[in-house]
C-alpha cells in the first residue's frame, strides 16, 4: 500500500494524468509479480488504479493543487473528463494485467526450473558420493594387490598412479630357487573400476600360473583367452 502511494505521489507531482511516470506502476507491479502466489500481482494492480483515480477525482474537484515539477505548463483539472478517466483506466488496468500475467507465469517456471536443477544437482551430489566411496574402497583393494613392501634391497621401486585407482601393476613373483626373482609389470588400458578389476585379475592369474610362470611366452600362451596382451610393448 505504501508502494503504491508514493508511486502515486510521483505521478502526481510530474503532471498527474499527463505524467509520463505513470509508467511506474509498471515496475512496481513487475516487482510484486515475482511472489510466489498469484494474489501479490493483482492486489497491486487493484491498489495502483484505486491510488489512481483517487488523484485524479481529488485533481478534478479541485481538493489539491495541479502539480508538474518537470515543466512551466500546469495540469488543468478541467481537461479531466469521463473519456479521458475510462481510457486511461482501460490502458492502466490492461498493461498491468498483461505485465503481471506474464512476469507471474515466467517466474513460476523458472521456479520449476530450478528446482528441477536443485534436484538434478542433489542427485549428482549423492551418485558422487557414492562413486568416491566405491573408489576409496577400489583404492585400498589395489593397494592390497601391489607388494607392500620391497623385499629385495637391490631393486627399487615406485608406483604412482595418475587417479586414485589405475591400471598399472607389478608384482615380484617367487620361484622355488632362491637365487631366483620375477617381476611382472602390466598396464592395463584405461583408468578406473575396469582397470583395477583387470589388475585383480591379473594377479589371480599369476597365482595360479604354477609352473607357467617360470616361461613367460608359456604364460602368455595358457592365458591369452582372459587377457589381450600387447606384445609390442
Amino acid at each position: 500500500v505504501m508502494d503504491a502511494f508514493l508511486y502515486t505521489m510521483i505521478i502526481y507531482i510530474t503532471g498527474g494524468m499527463n505524467s509520463f511516470c505513470i509508467f511506474s506502476y509498471i515496475i512496481f507491479i513487475m516487482v510484486t509479480s515475482l511472489y510466489v502466489t498469484n494474489r501479490y500481482g493483482l492486489y497491486a494492480i487493484a491498489i495502483c488504479v484505486i491510488y489512481y483515480n483517487i488523484m485524479l477525482a481529488l485533481l478534478y474537484h479541485h481538493v489539491i493543487p495541479s502539480v508538474n515539477i518537470l515543466a512551466d505548463d500546469i495540469f488543468v483539472s478541467h481537461n479531466i473528463n469521463t473519456i479521458s478517466v475510462a481510457l486511461t483506466n482501460f490502458i492502466l488496468v490492461f498493461v498491468l494485467v498483461i505485465i503481471h500475467k506474464f512476469i507471474n507465469s515466467m517466474d513460476i517456471k523458472l521456479n520449476i526450473i530450478f528446482e528441477d536443477l536443485n534436484f538434478e544437482r542433489n542427485k549428482l551430489q549423492e551418485r558422487n558420493q557414492i562413486i568416491e566411496k566405491d573408489l576409496k574402497l577400489e583404492q585400498r583393494i589395489q593397494k592390497q594387490l601391489i607388494p607392500q613392501k620391497n623385499l629385495y634391497l637391490f631393486i627399487d621401486v615406485l608406483y604412482k598412479p595418475m587417479e586414485a585407482v589405475g591400471g598399472d601393476f607389478y608384482d615380484f613373483i617367487s620361484f622355488r630357487e632362491t637365487n631366483t626373482v620375477g617381476i611382472f609389470i602390466s598396464d592395463v588400458s584405461g583408468h578406473g573400476a575396469h582397470a583395477a578389476f583387470i589388475t585383480s585379475m591379473i594377479k589371480t592369474l599369476i597365482l595360479q600360473a604354477g609352473s607357467a610362470r617360470n616361461n613367460p611366452a608359456q604364460f602368455f600362451k595358457l592365458y591369452q583367452r582372459y587377457v589381450v596382451w600387447d606384445y609390442s610393448r
